[in-house]
């Protein structure tokens, strides 16, 4: 079984094998997309709502014109992610527009709040805590988060020291420390929660890959070939593409377990291994069978392309010098699955085609009649 590296960065909270990384995301975000897109539609709906006591109490016309159009424009800006964020596929980007949104309804806030003379501090240090609260809520990196929370932070104090009248130095740094604390303390927790998730993951990823793959070759085992079997002639029942199955075993192996012991045999199977996997492609279904008997699940796939896959592997293992020296040849069964066949059909088809070719002298490939 490939070694995986699962240790968590500890500034980041990313695992730092970005392969894992973008597979423990994906999971997240797709956990977190269910409720994320019925969040934008209510921030969308509460900032129409805002606009309802703008309009009866504030007295000033022309001020109140410009906080409507602010509304609008972050409400049509608001409406465009939305579907941007519902028609991509790439959780990455997802993540950047997410941010994007965070920023720009900070932005529409600050010029909401440039646009009421009368504001009151402590009145906006609790807008502040309930937006930077929304950052965190919001699915994204851990990274991002404290990123876009700490601009705002910066940002707010900057604009309140600006726009906001008569409040004292003690009221002022008094807000920055609450708000300081808050940050940090939101940080804090969600770092514990995302790290506790990894953790998780982890635990169920090991367990996963455990119960699906053969623990002395580091393949898949037949429970996961079972099913992956099964899924892929549901596929080709509902859209009608090729499907096709190697079965593989290697000739006589029992001589080399018995001249060399067992622990020299299964090394021979684990070279044997490493010798298909460079043949085989990412969308191929390679398992152990049992003992020394392999099969190979080849989806859109012809049975001439199969065979001609089987026979480059049989050429392969004939010039492969194996560590103990001696010559391993392996024989194949080919078959197509065809149409309304079943799983277990299909393999007993394949598994007779490999005893023909045990039959007719090893070393060899033998596919169904054309």
């Amino acid at each position: 079984m490939k070694n995986t590296d699962y240790t968590i960065n500890r500034i980041k909270c990313e695992f730092n094998d970005k392969h894992i990384e973008n597979e423990y995301f994906d999971k997240s975000m797709k956990k977190d997309m269910k409720y994320f897109r019925p969040l934008i539609i209510l921030v969308g709906i509460l900032f129409i709502l805002f606009m309802i006591p703008e309009y009866m109490f504030l007295t000033d016309e022309a001020n109140s014109m410009q906080l409507h159009l602010i509304r609008g424009l972050t409400l049509l800006i608001i409406v465009c992610f939305y579907i941007m964020i519902g028609k991509s596929r790439d959780n990455v980007r997802i993540s950047h527009l997410i941010s994007m949104l965070e920023i720009v309804l900070a932005v529409s806030y600050f010029l909401l709040m440039s646009r009421h003379s009368n504001a009151e501090y402590f009145i906006k240090i609790l807008d502040f805590i309930v937006l930077t609260m929304v950052i965190y809520i919001l699915p994204n990196k851990f990274i991002n988060k404290v990123v876009v929370a700490t601009v705002f932070f910066i940002s707010f104090f900057v604009v309140a020291n600006i726009t906001i009248d008569c409040v004292s130095i003690q009221r002022y740094m008094a807000g920055m420390v609450y708000s300081l604390c808050i940050i940090i303390a939101m940080s804090v927790t969600y770092y514990r929660m995302n790290y506790y998730d990894r953790l998780n993951f982890i635990n169920e990823r090991e367990l996963k890959i455990l119960s699906e793959t053969d623990h002395l070759t580091g393949i898949y085992n037949r429970i996961k070939f079972d099913y992956e079997l099964n899924r892929w002639i549901r596929h080709k029942a509902r859209y009608k593409g090729a499907l096709s199955l190697i079965m593989m075993d290697f000739d006589e192996f029992k001589l080399v377990n018995d001249r060399y012991g067992h622990l020299a045999g299964d090394q021979v199977l684990k070279d044997g291994v490493d010798v298909i996997r460079k043949m085989v492609r990412t969308t191929d279904v390679f398992a152990r069978w049992g003992g020394e008997e392999f099969i190979m699940l080849l989806p859109e796939t012809g049975c001439d392309k199969a065979v001609a896959l089987a026979e480059r592997i049989r050429k392969a293992f004939e010039e492969h010098e194996f560590h103990t020296g001696d010559k391993v040849t392996c024989s194949f069964g080919v078959v197509e699955v065809v149409e309304g066949e079943t799983m277990q059909n299909a393999v007993n088809r394949a598994d007779e085609l490999l005893y023909t070719a045990k039959r007719n002298g090893r070393n060899r490939v033998e596919r169904q009649e054309k």
